[in-house]
């Protein structure tokens, strides 16, 4: 039997109840619930299905496994281990509602003397001498129902043998006695749920009275005895922290309403609070009230829950003495947004008892009508500076070309492009705006106008717009037209006219363009009114209508005219009806708080920042301020949130946030550490990004050090840094070729020298004659044996040796110097390399046999027309029809049939003699403008009469004469045309 252990209490007011544990034990294993549990009635809970108990191990190394349904044993957990297993021994089989058959399900405990896995089937291990005890647990699953959302149990009229019939245990042996619900024993987070795991929407009260704390409820990891009720309770997780078995995390959740009984052992900490974690990179929900309850006392704690439109959750909460009368408003409110509406969970409410001796008389649950608890609206004054005043805001930009931010002066600013127009009236809606999702619900939203009117401008406007969509709206404003004020409110359906005259309200001059304006809408049903007031104090009726909207959105807009500079500044909107909470006692509503500027509320909870306690952002117990006064966490920034809890980056991974590493360490101010940026910043290697480093040293300007710049000739100066000659407009610096095209080192681009006539190359292969094989060797074959060869005038003259290699010259050395069919040009610059023997070849190595110059299909040496047509068929000749002239042959008369006649020999008939056709006229040579017959684009020479079968003078080789100039223009014009672009330089450089 267990028994409450009495020195663990501290003496209250009220003697501590002792009462009995499982009456159900009868051997080491007890289920504290009994052999027969049923799970699903009236619904489901949670996600778990949980069998608690105790196993009085006789031996450390006893083991407690369990089956379900015949399935492999799990080895289970045994306590204590700091959490949800308190005592020696005690064990909790979790079990997913998913795993359970409906009906029927046998859960079989079995009490093992190892670690080693038991066998399933009962003969065996009953056999086994490892075994010690055994016991089935019925646990019938009641599928398929879901809880009833109106619920009402009183505790103190439950035996306690159906505590389970009314609820589900999550952990911890519950009873009741005459005072309720109470757990025997004290220790971590004793839980049962009540509830349903797709509740959503509802609200709690339950009368709780406490009557003493655990004093080990102050050890790590509990911190603080307190007690209190969550509400949205899908079931326990491995998140933020993860235990063995059962599971200990309690993330996803919804809000708690919490009493901490240990308040007094951390100053400034305050009793009655709210909070809900809201997931990653996330504030939490926090509020807080300094309020103290007394011990034996019962207190009504009441707590809803309703989900907005725009994903957040709007928490309530409020505790009174049981017997008296109920506040009209809520101690504690906030705004819970989990990082993404997914992330908030549905489910039951707990009533939890962390270290706490409590009692639970009345439970009542209610579900939420849409939009009983106000509209959701986050109140803002603009004072914390944010890229987006908080997440609650959406900014509307229709045109795309506005611009919004939240100054550190405390003003919300629409920007408008100077440009354009933008209206929210009858014939479009293209106003910028900031707005919110709320709920469609009744209302008082206020808002400050910080005028910046410029009253020698057009028209401009500034106001509130309350949205069913962006086509039908009501909205309320301020103007400046022409120097005059003018105030209007307006219900707007876009695209359906002008508003019936009740609808809309216009007036000049109520106001002082040059100082802010407060404006207030009120929503009552289908009624409206509109106030208007210079100091927020004092406020003139201006319009009231009656209109049905239902409303979506609320936010602020800016209109303004073509081509007037106009930015509308804001410097609060607050909703004064969302619960008319006064968190810090000042008598003044926490939404006018905001407003007046009198309190920040940061993170956009609804809740002012002085009102929210301790945080603990990284869930590891201490409070972050705690966590960083004791220096095991670090705050780089000094900003009171530990740096691990914090958004910002930290690029190379050292845990230090870029922001505090900085100093000395940005050289280029672009706030990033500058060894975050080596990667692609630091083209030399020195570590030291490349930008930082450019003073001096990046010559063209490129943002690169002139180091990493491409240097060709390596003179320590980027290319594009010198001077820049491309002689032969090939792209490259004439400075970058010289050690690949300058074959005679003379510091000269190779074919420019030849293209400038300043070195000749006869053989017109853009090398200079004096860098060819012929001009350094008398034997310009390079290697064949069988030929005398001679250099003549840059000129090779082959005289073949007779009998020598077969005629063949087969010459050694090396392939690309041999001249194989010794038409006297090497193999390396020969394009037709089986010459037939005898017969002479231009300069590439081609005889008239082996070139077809017109594409005619005859060969230059048979082709008697060598200017066929491109288009025209030539025949055997090589002359198309064009070419020849053709005499045409007559046509002999028919010769009659001879009649037959008696005699056996006929008449032959005479067969006339044809006219002989007579040769074609010699043709000219087309485009032969030196009459030499050989045509343009075939003459080597062609403005040269010429002798020789490439068109120039003949000096008997079959080339070129020494000297004879073989083109339109002589060496010397190419020398000076080149010395036009370039040349003398080359000429000073041949001088040095």
């Amino acid at each position: 039997m267990k028994h409450i252990q009495m020195n663990r209490w501290v003496a209250s007011a009220v003697a501590l109840a002792c009462v009995a544990a499982s009456a159900y034990a009868d051997g080491p294993i007890d289920v504290w619930y009994g052999p027969n549990q049923t799970f699903g009635n009236p619904g489901r809970a949670q996600r778990w299905v949980n069998v608690l108990g105790n196993f009085q191990q006789a031996e450390p190394d006893d083991c407690l496994w369990y089956s379900l349904d015949g399935a492999p044993f799990v080895k289970l957990e045994l306590g204590p281990d700091s959490r949800r297993l308190v005592d020696p021994g005690d064990f909790n089989v979790q079990i997913d509602f998913a795993s359970l058959l409906a009906g029927g399900n046998t859960v079989t405990l079995l009490a093992w003397d190892d670690t080693s896995t038991p066998p399933t089937d009962p003969a065996a291990y009953t056999a086994s001498p490892l075994f010690i005890d055994a016991t089935d647990v019925d646990v019938q699953y009641a599928a398929g129902n879901t809880w009833p959302q109106n619920f009402y149990v009183d505790w103190t009229t439950v035996p306690a043998a159906d505590v389970q019939d009314v609820s589900q245990v999550v952990d911890g042996y519950w009873t009741t006695d005459a005072d309720g619900l109470r757990c025997t024993t004290l220790g971590y987070d004793r839980v049962i749920a009540i509830g349903d795991v797709n509740w959503e929407d509802y609200e709690v009260t339950a009368t709780m009275t406490m009557y003493g704390l655990d004093s080990n409820g102050f050890a790590w990891p509990s911190v603080s005895p307190g007690f209190g009720i969550t509400l949205r309770w899908p079931g326990h997780s491995d998140k933020p922290v993860s235990c063995v078995q059962p599971d200990c995390g309690w993330l996803p959740s919804g809000g708690t309403l919490w009493y901490d009984a240990g308040y007094y052992k951390f100053p400034g900490h305050k009793p009655l609070q709210l909070s809900g974690d809201n997931g990653a990179n996330l504030p939490p929900m926090y509020a807080d009230k300094n309020e103290v309850l007394q011990y034996g006392v019962p207190y009504e704690f009441k707590i809803r829950v309703r989900q907005l439109e725009n994903g957040t959750s709007e928490y309530h909460a409020k505790v009174w003495p049981t017997g008296s009368t109920e506040p009209a408003n809520w101690d504690l409110s906030g705004i819970k947004q989990p990082a993404n509406p997914a992330e908030e969970p549905t489910g039951s409410a707990l009533i939890i008892a962390h270290h706490m001796d409590i009692s639970v008389s009345d439970v009542n649950i209610t579900p939420l009508a849409a939009g009983v608890t106000g509209t959701g609206f986050v109140s803002d004054n603009f004072d914390c500076a944010n890229p987006m005043p908080s997440a609650a805001w959406e900014f509307v930009n229709p045109t795309n070309d506005n611009s919004t931010d939240a100054q550190s002066n405390g003003m919300l600013v629409i920007k408008a492009d100077p440009l354009s127009s933008h209206s929210a009236f009858i014939d479009t809606n293209s106003a910028p705006a900031v707005m919110q999702d709320v709920a469609d619900v009744d209302f008082v939203i206020q808002t400050k106008l910080v005028s910046n009117f410029d009253t020698n401008a057009a028209q401009q406007t500034q106001g509130l717009m309350i949205q069913e969509s962006p086509t039908h709206f009501v909205r309320v404003d301020a103007s400046n037209l022409a120097g005059q004020s003018f105030l209007f409110s307006s219900v707007v359906t876009v695209g359906g006219g002008i508003p019936p005259a009740a609808l809309q309200k216009a007036q000049f001059n109520v106001f002082d363009l040059t100082q802010p304006l407060y404006l207030r809408v009120t929503r009552n049903g289908t009624s409206w009114a509109v106030a208007y007031s210079s100091d927020g104090v004092a406020w003139t009726p201006f319009h009231s209508f009656t209109a049905t909207l239902a409303v979506s959105r609320i936010g602020v807009f800016l209109e303004k005219e073509a081509n007037v500079v106009y930015s509308a500044k804001f410097d609060y909107v607050v909703d004064l009806s969302t619960n008319g909470a006064d968190c810090n006692t000042n008598g003044i509503l926490d939404a006018l708080d905001i407003a007046a500027g009198t309190a920040t509320d940061c993170d956009g909870s609804g809740t002012l920042d002085l009102c929210e306690g301790p945080i603990d952002c990284n869930t590891n117990g201490v409070d972050d301020a705690d966590d960083i006064l004791n220096l095991t966490s670090a705050d780089c920034n000094a900003n009171g949130i530990p740096d691990e809890c914090e958004s910002g980056t930290d690029c190379n991974a050292n845990g230090i946030l870029d922001e505090c590493e900085l100093a000395g360490n940005d050289c280029n101010a672009d706030n990033i550490p500058d060894d975050c940026q080596l990667s692609s910043n630091d083209c030399n290697n020195d570590n030291i990004p490349d930008d930082c480093q450019l003073a001096g040293d990046d010559c063209n300007t490129n943002g690169v050090p002139d180091e990493c710049d491409t240097d060709c000739d390596g003179n320590g100066t980027p290319d594009t840094c010198e001077p820049y000659f491309d002689c032969n407009t090939n792209g490259l610096n004439d400075r970058c070729e010289l050690a690949i095209r300058d074959c005679n080192t003379n510091g000269y681009i190779d074919d420019c020298e030849v293209a400038a006539g300043t070195s000749p190359d006869i053989n017109s292969n853009s090398v200079p004659d004096e860098c060819d094989e012929c001009f350094a060797d008398s034997d310009c074959n390079d290697g064949n044996s069988c030929t005398t060869d001679t250099c003549n005038a840059g000129v090779c003259e082959f005289t073949a040796i007779p009998g020598c290699g077969g005629g063949g010259g087969g010459g050694g050395g090396g392939g690309g110097s041999i001249d194989d069919d010794e038409d006297g040009v090497r193999n390396t610059r020969d394009d037709c390399p089986n010459t037939p023997a005898g017969e002479a070849v231009d300069a590439n190595g081609c005889s008239a046999s082996q070139l077809d110059d017109d594409n005619d299909g005859v060969t230059n040496d048979k082709d008697e027309c060598p200017n066929t047509p491109g288009d025209e068929q030539a025949n055997t000749n090589g002359c198309s029809e064009s070419q020849v002239v053709v005499i045409p042959t007559p046509t002999p008369s028919p010769t009659p049939t001879p009649t037959p006649t008696p005699s056996p020999t006929p008449t032959p008939t005479a067969t006339p003699t044809p006219t002989p056709t007579p040769s074609p006229p010699p043709q000219p040579i087309p485009d032969d403008a030196d009459g030499d017959g050989v045509s343009d684009q075939n003459d080597a020479c062609p403005n040269v009469f010429g002798t020789g079968p490439d068109g120039c003078p003949e000096n008997g080789t079959g080339q070129c004469g020494a000297g004879a100039p073989c083109g339109a223009m002589g060496g010397m014009s190419l020398w000076m045309m080149f010395a036009g672009f370039g040349g003398m330089r080359y000429r000073r450089r041949r001088n040095r």
